[in-house]
């Protein structure tokens, strides 16, 4: 296994995992039922993941609202993608991921923005 066929992976997980706090990849699908009735329902999947701190300057030139967060979540583990859509919940709160979300050449992790879920 090359390094970056999922070698990095295991190193950056292995390493940085237990340094990350635990959550819940909230993973979003929609159904439509018989009736036209449309659902999102969610499949959880365990995660290691931070906040990144990111300053008021920086978030004031790229207009991004200050109740929105950046998080880094390791691919270690997971068993699903991480998709615009898709929930997490970290340190008790939950947040909806936006697009884009980047995943590094080594697929260790996935940075990505979110907004807390129930915010405009």
């Amino acid at each position: 296994m090359g390094l970056l066929d999922g070698g990095l992976q295991n190193i950056f997980g292995n390493v940085f995992g237990p340094l990350l706090l635990g959550g819940t990849l909230h993973k979003s699908a929609w159904t439509t039922d018989t009736e036209g009735t449309i659902t999102e329902t969610f499949t959880n999947y365990p995660i290691r993941a931070m906040e990144e701190i990111v300053s008021a300057a920086v978030r004031a030139q790229a207009g991004i609202p200050s109740d929105d967060a950046k998080f880094i979540v390791l691919q270690l583990g997971v068993g699903a993608t991480l998709d615009q859509g898709d929930h997490i919940t970290l340190r008790g709160r939950r947040w909806v991921f936006r697009a884009p979300i980047d995943e590094d050449p080594a697929q260790a992790s996935w940075t990505a923005w979110a907004s807390p879920v129930g915010s405009p």
